[in-house]
């Protein structure tokens, strides 16, 4: 890690300037987009690769994580990514505990709600990525899209000096949103998964003939005929993830679902 200093400290000394795109690992093409955007924007590229395991609830979905380190290097060279970060567990967390974050209903419902610890674990290893690269700028995708409200917040709230940049969705031509997870899903299961970013696709219309509750309990339902297995189907506040209190605050709204297909969680979402 002092390596890593000493190349990004010279890096900003004569005037570049700095982006970060964390990850776990198992890249595919919507990580792409976001170092692509990085690569239009700063000066120095610095992807991390880390299956931090503080934020995995379930060290089974920890220890199925894909590891695909050869191929993610080919992806960040295609890209062609200035700095590639494979920080250890021993190293990244000495000296460093998880911190509890909380910030209410930000943190509370949703993933909060069903992943115990999740965001805690997800926030210290954020601050403490930036602490080690020090970037201008951190990317992170849209479909985990509670994550990046509570980047965000905490990213204001601790002044940490880092403009926080959402990346839209990428999809598969079915529209199934990109995920590392895909590549557990067998083909029926994959089919089965499409009833989610049809949802997604769908809602604006759903909304125009229902109420926002009675909407969610169809798409909840068409999800279980699927044989799908819903964590949660909510319209929020895209900024607070607070209820909605009725149909005419749909300006600033989001759908979210987190649903299981087969073993395999599932995350997507999309404006209202």
């Amino acid at each position: 890690m002092a390596g890593l200093r000493h190349v990004l400290e010279s890096e900003i000394a004569s005037g570049k300037t700095i982006g970060l795109v964390p990850t776990m690992g198992a890249l595919h093409e919507g990580h792409a987009s976001l170092l692509k955007k990085a690569r239009g924007e700063v000066d120095v590229v610095v992807a991390s690769i880390y299956a931090n395991p503080t934020q995995f609830n379930n060290q089974d979905d920890l220890a199925k994580y894909p590891k695909t380190e050869s191929d993610d290097l080919l992806l960040l060279k295609r890209e062609q990514t200035d700095v590639a970060f494979f920080p250890q567990t021993a190293g990244i967390y000495h000296g460093l505990s998880t911190m509890p974050i909380n910030y209410g209903v930000l943190t509370e419902t949703l993933e909060g709600a069903h992943r115990s610890g999740h965001f805690d674990g997800m926030s210290t290893i954020v601050r403490r990525l930036f602490e080690l690269v020090a970037p201008h700028r951190a990317y992170f995708g849209e479909k985990d899209w509670q994550q990046l409200a509570i980047i965000n917040r905490m990213s204001s709230s601790e002044d940490l000096g880092v403009k926080i940049i959402g990346c839209e969705i990428l999809r598969e031509p079915s529209g199934l949103a990109l995920s590392s997870r895909n590549i557990h899903l067998s083909s029926q299961e994959k089919k089965a998964a499409l009833t989610i970013s049809k949802s997604v696709f769908d809602i604006k219309h759903r909304l125009t003939r229902k109420s926002l509750h009675d909407t969610e309990l169809e798409i909840t339902h068409e999800l279980k005929r699927a044989g799908l297995e819903p964590d949660y189907v909510k319209i929020v506040n895209a900024n607070t993830l607070e209820a909605l209190q009725s149909e005419t605050n749909l300006g600033q709204a989001r759908l979210l679902i987190a649903a299981y297909s087969g073993k395999t969680r599932l995350l997507d979402n999309g404006p209202v």
